[in-house]
């Protein structure tokens, strides 16, 4: 029923956004807005966890296509980083990358490194 989805990611509204694409007819495409169970305090490209990010955003958005693996990142970035904070204040870090597309969480010692380069406990 849909070509594609839109996961729409902002650190300003900390909202999680799911947007169902109907190219054919747009009247028929769906959006749904998640929020006020997180903070999304962070999100940055192409981090290795070595060097400094080559960019900090204050959104993103993934492209899902159905029956593929692949995903598209906003700007062809091939990964993108994401800390965030749930109600117990605890942070969580998540990665993504395009060529699977999959949400895998960062080891805490990885996720430590990043929320001290932005100075989130401050």
């Amino acid at each position: 029923m849909y070509d594609s989805m839109d996961v729409i990611f902002s650190t300003w509204t900390n909202e999680l956004k799911f947007k169902y694409n109907n190219i054919k007819n747009e009247e028929e495409s769906k959006e749904n807005t998640f929020m006020d169970k997180f903070e999304i305090k962070y999100i940055t490209t192409n981090y290795d966890y070595i060097n400094i990010p080559s960019s900090t955003l204050t959104g993103i958005t993934l492209k899902y296509i159905p029956y593929q693996i692949t995903c598209q990142i906003w700007s062809w970035d091939t990964n993108v980083v994401f800390v965030t904070r749930v109600n117990d204040n605890k942070y969580y870090c998540f990665e993504i990358s395009r060529k699977n597309c999959r949400f895998v969480e960062v080891s805490d010692s990885k996720c430590d490194i990043l929320r001290d380069y932005v100075h989130l406990d401050n």
